[in-house]
């Protein structure tokens, strides 16, 4: 019996001539891989062409808990978001963004904060046109709270540096070396304070902003140590100025 569901497309790769294999995070199940027909027939219940970075889909699927590949009976878009398809910028913040989140998120299961905070950023990218250099710094900074090694900001002093495996700001360099300099603790404090409303006030160079980049994925790294090179990256670092 199948069962409704929505999710978020995080991945998509080719199995074989006949089969892709998706990676999608759903509301009632966290992130699950199913199959899908390489078929581009309009008529398919199941097309591939809805499999885009970051689409939101209504799905009925079947879903048997323990089975690693599961079955999507029928779906079609939740809405059409056209701006993530059209504005170059756009598509690739959803691509780079949803090939973080493959690549973090591992939960099988539900998890609804997780699941509304990516389903309105979503939102937020297709609709806003100001902060739009700073809103993949931002999703990082917000995602981190709900993975739970998040940086608190509160620790933060003048000349405080930031201990990136305790992810708070102290006086003393700490006794390993994964820690950053005042100058680069300043810049993140920065980017702690920023939020969705305000971001498009902050005004970063492109060494900057790639620095304070590089800085939050290596924060990442720390925490999820297996964590696989983002591919998408060097091309976003490219389209902000």
């Amino acid at each position: 019996m199948g069962q409704k569901c929505t999710g978020i497309v995080l991945s998509v790769f080719p199995y074989n001539d006949k089969t892709y294999f998706v990676h999608i995070y759903s509301d009632l199940f966290g992130r699950v891989t199913y199959k899908i027909p390489a078929s581009k027939s309009k008529k398919a219940n199941v097309r591939r062409s809805l499999f885009m970075p970051f689409s939101v889909l209504e799905m009925e699927v079947e879903h048997i808990p323990g089975r690693d590949i599961q079955k999507i009976i029928e779906v079609s878009p939740f809405s059409i978001k056209h701006s993530l398809l059209t504005d170059p910028v756009k598509s690739a913040l959803a691509m780079f963004l949803a090939e973080v989140l493959s690549k973090t998120i591992r939960e099988q299961e539900q998890n609804l904060p997780l699941f509304n905070f990516i389903n309105d950023s979503i939102e937020l990218l297709q609709l806003t046109d100001s902060g739009v250099a700073n809103f993949h710094i931002l999703f990082l900074t917000s995602l981190s709270k709900y993975l739970g090694f998040m940086i608190n900001s509160e620790t933060y002093k003048i000349n405080y540096m930031l201990d990136m495996i305790e992810g708070e700001f102290v006086i003393n360099a700490p006794m390993h070396p994964y820690y950053l300099d005042k100058n680069n603790s300043r810049l993140i404090f920065n980017v702690l304070n920023m939020n969705f409303s305000n971001m498009d006030t902050y005004k970063f160079s492109r060494t900057q902003r790639n620095l304070i980049l590089d800085q939050l994925l290596y924060f990442f790294k720390l925490h999820i140590p297996d964590l696989k090179e983002i591919k998408s990256l060097n091309v976003l670092k490219e389209l902000f100025i």
